[in-house]
């Protein structure tokens, strides 16, 4: 048994509409990304009280309501950012997530809003998740097969989606760190 089937699922879409989550991110940034069928996916651990969980999965699945302790989840992609965002390097942040929805132009758009609650303490990592995206982005291109050179990596550091937060400097040591 894996790791992550050792502790039960927290699932956004149990929050009720209007209702709020509170939660305590355990990592400053997701501990896992991937691919799946529906695109990427992050993973993240963190502690609930009183919440509704999922625990097994397929046929064994139970759900378990007034759940408090460690969980696991998989927040939408806007939500994985705030949540780095609210982070922001941090480790045992407190957050509130409340889940509202508006009109679209094909229905209703579920939307989940970021509170942050408590600080939290520094992370034991020294990579900045923006950091840890460019570090795992790379990686990902080296397992498809492409040759990620140092000089590659160190100009790709400097694209808009890292928002000028990695300097040429500390892209260089970054490069060390890819698999």
């Amino acid at each position: 048994m894996s790791e992550n089937e050792e502790n039960p699922k927290f699932m956004f879409k149990d929050i009720g509409l209007g209702k709020s989550m509170e939660l305590t991110l355990e990592s400053a940034a997701p501990v896992k990304t991937g691919e799946g069928k529906y695109g990427t996916w992050t993973l993240w651990f963190g502690s609930v009280d009183n919440a509704k969980v999922h625990k097994g999965r397929g046929a064994t699945e139970t759900v378990e309501d007034g759940y408090q302790g460690k969980v696991i989840f998989f927040p939408p992609k806007v939500l994985n950012r705030d949540l780095e965002k609210a982070a922001n390097g941090m480790e045992g942040v407190k957050v509130k997530v409340t889940k509202t929805a508006e009109e679209g132009m094909k229905g209703l758009i579920t939307r989940y809003v970021v509170e942050k609650l408590s600080g939290g303490t520094p992370s034991d990592s020294s990579i900045t998740p923006t950091e840890m995206r460019l570090i795992g982005e790379a990686n990902d291109l080296k397992g498809d097969g492409h040759n990620v050179t140092k000089d590659i990596f160190v100009k790709a550091s400097q694209e808009p989606q890292y928002e000028g937060k990695i300097s040429q400097a500390r892209a260089e040591k970054l490069y060390a760190m890819i698999d």
